[in-house]
């Protein structure tokens, strides 16, 4: 039993996502968001955390992998659909986590697609607002399921003309 205490230490000191400046939180409390985000989210995020009476660390840290692997499995889903909707309520949740793994720009990029797509802002007008969150994807191939970034798109051209130009000069210099 030691041997797995000393192994779930180990494992929530290693990786970013679980290390906590404070050593009184637990990691089912660092799974709860923000509570200035709950009064603005219309999803409820009550999650249901069995009462253990020995805290069990590889339980949490399971927990907490499949979590966020389910929160990116449906991230990648929702942008390979093109679905504007999905995308949004991703964002929302991946906010707090880029925030408390230390990547603020990341954060403060969903903050400001989140408060420019929003229906109560003034920033957009409402068809504004539905055009940036709806045309983000492109889909190239016409099938189901196989939309991308359009951002993504264009550095994949990018690559593809810097090819081209590059190339025939490369030759010469042989």
């Amino acid at each position: 039993m030691d041997s797995c205490l000393k192994h779930s230490e180990r494992v929530t000191k290693e990786h970013s996502y679980s290390q906590r400046d404070s050593h009184d939180t637990t990691v089912e409390a660092t799974r709860h968001l923000p509570l200035w985000l709950q009064r603005f989210s219309h999803v409820n995020v009550e999650l249901e955390v069995p009462e253990v009476a020995v805290p069990d660390g590889v339980y949490a840290y399971a927990t907490a992998v499949l979590t966020d692997g389910l929160l990116l499995m449906e991230f990648r889903d929702a942008i390979h659909e093109g679905d504007g909707d999905r995308v949004h309520r991703c964002y929302k949740f991946l906010m707090p986590y880029f925030h408390c793994t230390g990547h603020k720009k990341y954060a403060l990029e969903c903050f400001r697609y989140l408060s420019s797509t929003s229906v109560q802002t003034t920033q957009l007008s409402p068809e504004l607002a539905t055009q940036v969150k709806w045309s983000r994807f492109i889909n190239t191939r016409g099938q189901p399921g196989c939309n991308t970034p359009v951002d993504f798109h264009m550095e994949h051209l990018n690559k593809v003309l810097k090819r081209l130009v590059v190339m025939p000069h490369i030759a010469a210099l042989y």
